[in-house]
């Protein structure tokens, strides 16, 4: 009889790299000009859950100042991306250990980030399993994202789980019907995380063998 596929899908960008600062520095590089400063509060209060237009136009509105908000918004994550991937190869060493008790039990691990697969996967190592997933809303993952994300793989959503780095990836994959742990991002630390079955400050070899007893007691 054929076993089920198991799948752990981790946000890369924001649980492992705790990206959003990365993007909040891109944002205020490209909006200085425009009179904003895009600090911690600012980023919370106008970017994060939004769209990335929609954040700076609210940002524009705010400051009184004109723009074109998707050019702006396209900048900032023109000037994102690369920023995230050059600190892509720093964490391989903890995503081999994070992946190695869950692939000795034949549990895939799947990278979810923006960036271009074939560059994560150069960073990571050719046998990575890497997935570019676009986030539609600045920091997290909806609910579409996980499920697509399990549709690519042919999985079924109640035997897989998702690693997330913000309250509102959580709120997203629990939706999607997907177990949950969490490596909160600094810049998302005050969002609401219930319903995550684990919490952990980083991604190593603990967290894997608590999302594995998570998969093995609960499906």
């Amino acid at each position: 009889m054929a076993t089920l596929q198991r799948v752990v899908f981790v946000e890369l960008d924001v649980a492992v790299l705790h990206g959003l600062k990365d993007y909040a520095a891109s944002a205020n590089n490209v909006l200085a000009p425009h009179g904003i400063t895009v600090d911690d509060v600012a980023f919370a209060r106008f970017f994060i859950g939004r769209t990335g237009s929609a954040a700076v136009a609210a940002a524009l509105g705010k400051a009184g100042a004109t723009g074109d908000a998707d050019a702006l918004a396209s900048r900032i994550l023109d000037e994102f991306k690369p920023a995230l991937l050059k600190r892509v190869a720093s964490v391989k060493a903890a995503c081999a250990k994070f992946a190695a008790p869950l692939l000795a039990r034949d549990i895939r691990v799947a990278w979810v980030t923006q960036l271009s697969e074939a560059d994560v996967r150069e960073a990571l190592g050719e046998g990575a399993l890497v997935m570019s997933e676009t986030a539609q809303l600045v920091g997290c993952h909806g609910w579409e994202s996980w499920r697509r994300l399990c549709r690519k793989l042919n999985v079924h959503e109640r035997l897989c789980a998702a690693v997330v780095g913000s309250g509102l990836s959580a709120k997203g994959a629990v939706s999607s019907g997907l177990y949950v742990a969490a490596c909160a991002d600094p810049l998302a630390q005050n969002q609401d995380f219930g319903g995550v079955d684990v919490m952990a400050e980083t991604i190593n070899e603990a967290l894997a063998k608590d999302v594995l007893r998570m998969l093995w007691q609960k499906t």
